[in-house]
């Protein structure tokens, strides 16, 4: 058992819901600061003032359930300032869980609410909906994907889903669910269950998560081809090449690092109690880690379509 394994298997409960506060926080931070520098002045001006008590919830409030209600009132006041547009790599996700028929037939729509819709409530009209501070985190996109999946009929969207996405599905659930008196213990265990490291394929996520760690993009897998005869450095090169990662693959390992390196060290900053200089740092790991899975869920969807000759079947 290596480093990364322990940590995993090593993260407390109280720190699981601490972090979802502590990230939530920053991801929404970090909306508001985009939105403030596009905005006309009085919004900005708003944009400013809502980031000052995310701020002073994040230094004041150590119980999990009190900062995640904290978090979700400064998120309320989106409804008072301009909306940011939601990555493309959400319909990317949708795409790859749906198929490119289905798709096309759901609006997805970024809202103020900070709530998750619950898993097994049917979408009335064909929109799967996001809180806004969720647009760049993509660990939460599975749930649009069980909306949409809901919205087109599929039996059992969440065996549907973890089909297409694997146990990261019930992890998102799990963070979906904290605060709102549901089981989402026994959902996150379930998650960790699927995720366990193991031998073969399920091990696939673990190799990402180590690469992950080292600020790498984790869009493919490399793999040794076959060797040509040559000595030089381009027939070296020539022997390596890369599989494109699953999407379920990147979030799998995006979780593994959540859970083994960033959520335990969040919540150690969030202790140095008043200190810019901390929340700056936490501001940073969240973003850092939401970008490259961003990024590597961006690549690897390009390298499926130019190895499968350029079609989007």
């Amino acid at each position: 058992m290596d480093e990364l394994e322990s940590r995993w298997n090593a993260i407390p409960w109280e720190t699981v819901c601490r972090a979802r506060g502590l990230g939530l926080a920053c991801r929404l931070d970090r909306y508001l600061e985009e939105v403030a520098a596009v905005a006309p002045r009085a919004e900005a001006a708003l944009a400013g003032r809502l980031r000052s008590e995310l701020r002073d919830a994040v230094a004041g409030l150590a119980a999990p359930d009190e900062l995640l209600a904290a978090v979700g009132a400064v998120h309320r006041e989106l409804a008072y300032l301009p909306r940011a547009p939601l990555p493309a790599g959400v319909y990317g996700l949708l795409r790859d869980v749906l198929g490119q028929a289905r798709d096309r037939d759901v609006v997805v729509a970024g809202v103020p609410e900070p709530v998750w819709p619950k898993a097994h409530q049917r979408p009335r009209r064909p929109v799967a909906v996001m809180p806004l501070a969720e647009g760049r985190n993509p660990l939460m996109w599975p749930l649009v994907a069980l909306q949409a999946a809901a919205l087109a009929g599929v039996h059992q969207p969440e065996s549907y889903v973890e089909g297409a996405v694997g146990g990261g599905l019930w992890l998102a659930l799990a963070e979906a669910a904290l605060g709102s008196g549901t089981e989402a213990r026994e959902l996150w265990e379930r998650g960790r269950g699927l995720l366990a490291p193991g031998d073969g394929e399920p091990d696939r996520p673990w190799q990402l998560a180590r690469a992950l760690a080292e600020g790498v993009l984790i869009s493919g897998h490399r793999r040794g081809a076959r060797n040509s005869g040559g000595e030089g450095i381009y027939s070296r090169l020539g022997q390596v090449q890369d599989d494109p990662a699953h999407p379920g693959e990147i979030l799998g390992a995006g979780w593994i690092h959540w859970y083994a390196r960033v959520a335990p060290e969040l919540v150690e900053l969030a202790e140095i109690s008043g200190a810019d200089g901390a929340w700056r740092r936490m501001r940073s790991l969240v973003d850092r880690v939401d970008d490259l899975l961003c990024r590597s869920l961006d690549v690897a969807a390009i390298h499926r379509f130019f190895a499968a000759g350029g079609s989007v079947e």
